[in-house]
């Protein structure tokens, strides 16, 4: 798999999280499928910061999810990072050994997944499940992993950690399973957690109260929260920046309050403007006309073009290259110039 040459990018302004933790460079992670190549995540480049929470949106499809297994390396055997860097505090992650790499992943690097069930051994009770990453990172063992392992259950506010402990997935609710693989994802201690749409599957009651333990969690320990999601209300009221990935791509990524105030890219005030407004009685919801590109499309100009109301013909010619907005703002197209 050979990856294309990278588009221009415009340099991060310092804003109120300046320490950078992780980098991501040109990440380009390919897909292979029937004996074609698909380009899933296609040139991403993002920072998060250390103590923040960075917020990643886009349809279905958009590369989020791929973007976050190629950071912990679990993309799987069917796709390859192809391109690109991956720096944890300038260690770049794409080049350390599997054994390297385990030793860092949970360690420095917590994953929280979006189906709970589908992550947890059903034959297994959670508290050994959660002892696990005390043994391999901590090198705790016995009474000392036990006693760790319900402290973490309390930390996420599991009721009656010590006798749930040997409880199993299936006697819990989906909210509490959601906390398990939370302090699954916290037990070596890890400065990065990346949320992988982790509220899903929860009601609107829970799905609060889970974001509360979040926001928690975050200031107990300095965490860096890379929090993937398709809801715009979770975005607002958690995330200080958030990036809005689009057929493979950070199209546009800035502070909240600006992305959701002022969009500049066109994807990103449609997806917006598709959102229903709970004041205004309609008929019909606004929707975003055509279909996301197939990954195995061919890569010649802006991917968004055939969806844009803005479009030029420049835009089915060439690749936009980022432009700088000012105030950590940025964002790739060829309508909002200079180019």
């Amino acid at each position: 798999m050979t990856p294309p040459n990278d588009q221009n990018h415009a340099v991060e302004e310092d804003g109120p999280f300046q320490d950078v933790l992780l980098e991501i460079r040109g990440l380009r992670t390919y897909v292979a499928s029937s004996g074609q190549i698909g380009r899933a995540v296609d040139g991403v480049w993002l920072d998060a910061h250390r103590g923040e929470t960075l917020g990643i949106v886009g349809e279905s499809g958009s590369g989020k999810s791929l973007t976050a297994l190629s950071i912990m390396r679990l993309h799987g055997e069917n796709a390859e990072v192809v391109g690109g860097q991956i720096l944890y505090e300038g260690t770049d992650l794409l080049k350390l050994s599997d054994d390297q790499m385990r030793a860092f992943r949970g360690a420095r690097i917590g994953y929280i997944p979006q189906d709970p069930m589908s992550s947890l051994n059903p034959v297994i009770s959670v508290g050994k499940q959660i002892a696990e990453p005390l043994r391999w990172h901590l090198g705790l063992r016995g009474k000392e992993a036990r006693a760790r392992a319900i402290e973490l259950m309390e930390m996420v506010h599991i009721p009656e950690a010590g006798t749930r402990f040997d409880s199993f997935p299936h006697e819990f609710s989906g909210g509490m399973r959601q906390r398990v693989v939370g302090a699954i994802a916290l037990g070596g201690q890890p400065d990065l957690l990346i949320a992988d749409e982790p509220t899903t599957s929860l009601d609107v009651t829970i799905q609060s109260a889970y974001l509360k333990l979040l926001r928690e969690l975050q200031r107990k320990n300095n965490l860096t929260i890379i929090f993937i999601t398709h809801d715009f209300g979770i975005v607002a009221n958690l995330c200080d920046r958030v990036a809005v990935m689009y057929a493979g791509r950070v199209v546009e990524v800035g502070p909240t309050d600006t992305v959701l105030l002022s969009p500049a890219h066109p994807y990103t005030q449609a997806l917006l403007e598709a959102l229903p407004d709970v004041a205004e009685r309609t008929q019909r919801l606004k929707t975003i006309g055509g279909q996301p590109p197939s990954i195995f499309r061919d890569a010649v100009g802006c991917s968004f073009a055939p969806r844009c109301k803005f479009r030029m013909d420049i835009c089915e010619q060439e690749d936009p290259s980022d432009v700088a907005l000012g105030s950590n703002h940025r964002a790739s197209c060829f309508a909002i110039g200079p180019y």
